[in-house]
């Protein structure tokens, strides 16, 4: 049986604090039966860029998110900006200790 993933985010923010999301289950899986997905072509898989990237110049793309790990992730995999919105799981905090490229924006609309 061919086993896809849509993304491996472990939890999803809620109001009420965090649920599981996919990729908790797909660590069920894994821990149960060792078995991970043939494909996870959510982000940061460029498998889901791949027609905008072949549309459209890097310059001409940006990412939106609120996952360093995912989001950012999809923007350094495609080459292109990324604005960090604080709505979701990434704090200003997370922001200023990430080891990787800063974002080209982080929105201040939304922080928590």
């Amino acid at each position: 049986i061919k086993y896809l993933a849509t993304h491996m985010d472990l939890f999803c923010p809620t109001e009420k604090g965090p649920i599981p999301d996919i990729g908790s289950f797909i660590e069920l899986i894994n821990a149960t039966v060792s078995r991970k997905p043939d494909l996870i072509f959510g982000k940061p898989s460029l498998e889901l860029a791949k027609d905008i990237i072949t549309k459209y110049s890097k310059s001409e793309i940006v990412v939106i998110g609120d996952r360093l790990h995912t989001d950012k992730a999809l923007a350094d995999n495609i080459g292109c900006d990324f604005i960090c919105v604080l709505s979701g799981e990434t704090t200003r905090l997370d922001v200023q200790q990430y080891k990787g490229s800063y974002p080209a924006l982080v929105s201040k609309i939304f922080d928590i």
